[in-house]
């Protein structure tokens, strides 16, 4: 077995942060990740990697603050 080297970056390149979420939206992504052995919280890690590295931006229906400020 390979021996593991920490990676002396990991603790300045990541932030522990904490939110509430539904229980349906937990369900969602713990049946997406039943397929690949990984937990509710890996796939939300995961997708949420995924739309900042894209750029990725939602359209949710509501004015931006400079919106509502003009």
């Amino acid at each position: 077995m390979p021996k593991v080297i920490l990676n002396p970056y990991f603790e300045s390149l990541s932030k522990e942060i904490t939110f509430r979420l539904d229980f349906h939206s937990i369900d969602y992504y713990k049946k997406l990740g039943e397929p690949y052995g990984l937990s509710a919280e890996d796939m939300i890690y995961r997708y949420l990697r995924y739309i900042a590295g894209t750029g990725y931006t939602i359209d949710i229906n509501e004015p931006t603050l400079a919106e509502r400020e003009a």
